[in-house]
């Protein structure tokens, strides 16, 4: 699968997850995931962002890492 969006730091937040959402929507889960590295430094606390991560750790496996996310979710 080729990534046809180039990653952006300028893009808003909106506009980044739409982007995301796309790669989860193409079942590219780890392409997905290392899009969300910069929002997730911009917007650690954002609720969007973190359950897009912990939606691609569950489904490449990485069971601890998505219920992390979610407990960060979980405790905002």
């Amino acid at each position: 699968m080729t990534n046809q969006t180039v990653t952006s730091p300028t893009l808003p937040l909106e506009q980044e997850i739409a982007q995301i959402q796309q790669l989860i929507d193409a079942d590219d889960h780890a392409a997905a995931l290392a899009r969300l590295r910069l929002p997730l430094q911009k917007y650690p606390e954002n609720r969007d962002v973190l359950l897009l991560r912990a939606h691609c750790g569950r489904f490449l496996r990485r069971i601890d890492d998505a219920l992390a996310s979610l407990d960060m979710l979980g405790a905002l």
